[in-house]
């Protein structure tokens, strides 16, 4: 707001904020509206322990960390610089990449839930 007309740059900051829930750490950094793609690059879902990775229009534009932020600062330069998606490939300790389709997966009707718990009660 001070700066003279040719020291004024764009205002470039990221997005983040953190919460625990129910002893689980939960990390963001970015805006994920908009976002095309999204790839769990470290941890598995099943584990409840991972970091997603989004992108848009072959960019990264965001990460969450669920009990998984370890990585978390490499992935805010890679989105602060708009690496190609997903930017960090064959890290140390990341399992191959899981890719999916940004968004909620469709509700499930009461039956369909009534009927996997009783097969899953038949197989057990």
């Amino acid at each position: 707001m001070l700066a003279g007309r040719d020291d004024q740059k764009a205002y470039a900051h990221l997005p983040a904020f953190w919460s625990s829930q129910f002893d689980v750490n939960i990390k963001a950094i970015g805006s994920t509206e908009g976002a095309d793609k999204i790839a769990i690059v470290h941890g598995s879902r099943t584990s409840g322990r991972f970091l997603a990775v989004y992108g848009r229009a072959g960019r990264t534009v965001a990460a969450v960390s669920f009990d998984e932020a370890r990585w978390l600062p490499a992935y805010e330069s890679q989105i602060a610089c708009g690496a190609p998606f997903p930017p960090i490939l064959d890290a140390t300790d990341q399992a191959p990449i899981d890719h999916f389709s940004p968004g909620f997966p469709a509700p499930r009707l009461a039956s369909e839930s009534a009927d996997t718990t009783e097969r899953e009660s038949i197989h057990a």
